[in-house]
């Protein structure tokens, strides 16, 4: 269900603000949670989920 609500979002936004800058927005978002799982490592599990789920997440809504 979420990334149906994400869609949503991403839908606005692009019909809002443009298509050029969501893509660029949800990179520096993916950029910045690459950072953050180096800097914590593979401690904390549900971060790697959340990491996992969020890339799942922006392929889909970019192949869109």
């Amino acid at each position: 269900m979420a990334p149906h609500i994400n869609n949503l979002y991403f839908l606005t936004l692009c019909q809002k603000y443009g298509a050029y800058f969501v893509i660029r927005l949800m990179f520096w978002i993916k950029l910045l949670l690459s950072v953050g799982m180096l800097l914590i490592g593979f401690q904390h599990m549900w971060m790697v989920g959340l990491f996992i789920a969020r890339l799942v997440v922006f392929i889909i809504r970019i192949m869109r």
